[in-house]
């Protein structure tokens, strides 16, 4: 555990900067992935234009006469789900109230936090609030970090997108590799993988046992509004930080959503589908 709060460098703020920055698509259906949700969606705060599964929503929908009881063994099931979707075993999964939480948890571990500057602000406003020492990882004008990962011994957490948000590119996976060997603990949030071809680290579990992977239903699920994570790592971690979660973060209504989407893959593969044929019609687009 950490020891007194230390007093946080001045580091400013990243203005603007949420969930990564959208492309405002003309919003023309689709035919083949489907037709837009009815409704405003964010682009900018990256709220799927086609909502979530029906199957999600259907599951919701049929247990709202149980929200009257805590989501005794719901929990335990849908964790279980989730581990099976991503081959680990359950006890190396933690299911969180979105990534504030699950930065929250993992900042009860360290001193200090490491993130990359411009980019997601959110771990930069945890570290403050937990009164944690702050420090900045710089990207060159290529958007690559300019910190060496032998730098990164001074100890604390190293907060890293990948792919990075918002500039949306992957780091040199070398890099990526280095850090992860070197740091005091790697937290790698994978929210947007699942938009891109390119594997997971969660291979990395067995050799690095103070790596941790999260995932987002917010986006590739499109539940943002469940506020919804998956945090990924060796069992070991994860009951560590499961000891030091408060009192079922993650509601029912939440739970039952991510369990129908999970049994709806077909709606999941048409998110990423639509995601990726807008994105290569806004690069057709001429520039402003």
């Amino acid at each position: 555990m950490p020891g007194a709060a230390s007093q946080p460098e001045t580091v400013p703020r990243e203005g603007g900067l949420d969930r990564g920055g959208g492309v405002d698509a003309d919003g023309a259906r689709l035919e083949v992935l489907g037709q837009p949700a009815a409704g405003t969606s964010r682009l900018d705060w990256n709220e799927h234009p086609l909502g979530p599964s029906s199957q999600a929503v259907a599951r919701v929908v049929a247990h709202a006469a149980d929200l009257h009881r805590y989501p005794r063994g719901l929990l335990e099931a849908v964790t279980a789900k989730v581990a099976c979707h991503h081959g680990v075993d359950a006890g190396s999964v933690l299911l969180t109230n979105g990534v504030d939480e699950a930065t929250d948890l993992v900042l009860t571990l360290v001193d200090a936090a490491w993130f990359v500057c411009p980019g997601f602000d959110g771990y930069e406003q945890r570290a403050r609030v937990w009164g944690r020492t702050l420090r900045r990882i710089p990207l060159d004008r290529a958007w690559e970090p300019t910190t060496e990962p032998g730098e990164l011994a001074q100890g604390g957490a190293v907060f890293l997108a990948q792919p990075h948000n918002p500039t949306g590119n992957l780091f040199r996976r070398r890099w990526v590799r280095d850090v992860i060997d070197t740091a005091e603990l790697a937290f790698l949030d994978e929210a947007y993988l699942d938009f891109t071809d390119v594997p997971s680290h969660l291979g990395l579990l067995a050799q690095h046992p103070r790596l941790l992977v999260f995932k987002s239903p917010s986006k590739a699920y499109g539940l943002a509004g469940t506020r919804l994570g998956v945090l990924i790592g060796s069992s070991a971690l994860i009951g560590v930080l499961r000891a030091r979660q408060r009192f079922y973060s993650v509601s029912s209504i939440a739970l039952h959503a991510l369990a129908g989407a999970l049994d709806d893959l077909n709606h999941l593969a048409r998110l990423r589908r639509y995601v990726q044929q807008m994105r290569r019609r806004a690069g057709r687009q001429p520039a402003v």
